[in-house]
């Protein structure tokens, strides 16, 4: 039920930006992209989750989970489906990592999603806080000083969870949830952090131009690194759990922030559901291998 909500909260959410912004300018502005423009904006989401998919399996192995590369793309592309379109309270990250490690070894593979996820959270923060510092004048005082701060506060996490969470985990758990502990020795592992740090830095160079590819359809030509800082600000503001997949969210952060750089409220809209029609397509797609996959049981 309170996934159904969610869904629903974003439906409406999506609605009204539409709404607000007229019905007939957002959909001038989507057929503006076309199916040349959609289908390289494809391809580009497409190698960046195969990216992604490879720093998963980075994490997995290191905590010990050994499987094919082939079934990380799979379970990662699933991921995106189960987050999506699914009404149950298990989401995508915990649903690949049962699928990937098995009911024995669950909490070794939602550990490897945490570490992989929060590779990417830190590039992510690299950027926006790179990006606002040098080209972020177009930005609210308070909305770039925060995003300055976001950087230095993601490598916080590490030190605050081995020296605070783990201390606290071991007084009242004692050994239970070892999934605590092996998040923890991911965050000890260098190795392992530069190999998913640097894949997470090419999955958001590949990111930021798939949103390139769009909005010189959508509206024309602008400067890369003022998209860059709408790009991961839109990314970190809708991983506020209110729709799932930021659903709406993510549509209505692209439009304010794109208004902030003098683009039309329609113009953002149209350019964030163009953006939500690439994910939903290769959402589809995982749906699809994830179903025919299990129906053959080679996952």
């Amino acid at each position: 039920m309170k996934k159904v909500l969610k869904l629903a909260a974003g439906l409406v959410i999506l609605s009204v930006l539409v709404a607000l912004s007229g019905p007939g300018r957002v959909l001038e502005g989507m057929k503006k992209v076309g199916p040349g423009a959609f289908s390289l904006a494809a391809l580009l989401y497409l190698s960046g989750q195969t990216v992604c998919s490879y720093r998963w399996m980075v994490t997995s192995r290191a905590l010990g989970v050994e499987r094919p590369f082939a079934v990380h793309v799979v379970l990662y592309l699933s991921g995106m489906f189960l987050n999506l379109f699914l009404p149950t309270a298990v989401g995508g990250d915990l649903g690949r990592a049962y699928l990937l490690a098995g009911r024995e070894r669950w909490q070794m593979g939602f550990a490897s999603v945490v570490g992989e996820r929060y590779a990417g959270f830190v590039v992510l923060s690299f950027i926006l806080s790179a990006c606002s510092l040098f080209n972020g004048d177009f930005l609210p005082d308070g909305v770039r000083l925060f995003f300055l701060s976001a950087f230095p506060l993601s490598l916080a996490i590490p030190v605050i969870y081995t020296r605070l969470g783990m201390p606290l985990k071991r007084r009242f758990l004692g050994e239970k949830l070892e999934v605590f502990d092996a998040v923890g020795r991911l965050f000890t592992r260098g190795d392992v952090a530069g190999k998913a740090l640097g894949s997470s830095l090419v999955f958001y160079l590949l990111y930021i131009a798939l949103h390139y590819v769009v909005i010189l359809r959508v509206w024309g030509d602008m400067d890369i690194s003022s998209l860059a800082v709408v790009v991961t600000a839109t990314s970190l503001v809708s991983m506020i759990p209110v729709s799932p997949g930021g659903l709406g969210v993510r549509e209505g952060g692209y439009a304010f922030f794109l208004s902030l750089l003098g683009i039309p409220t329609p113009v953002g809209v149209a350019f964030g559901i163009s953006v939500l029609a690439v994910n939903l397509f290769l959402s589809l797609v995982g749906g699809l291998l994830l179903f025919l996959l299990r129906s053959t049981q080679k996952i």
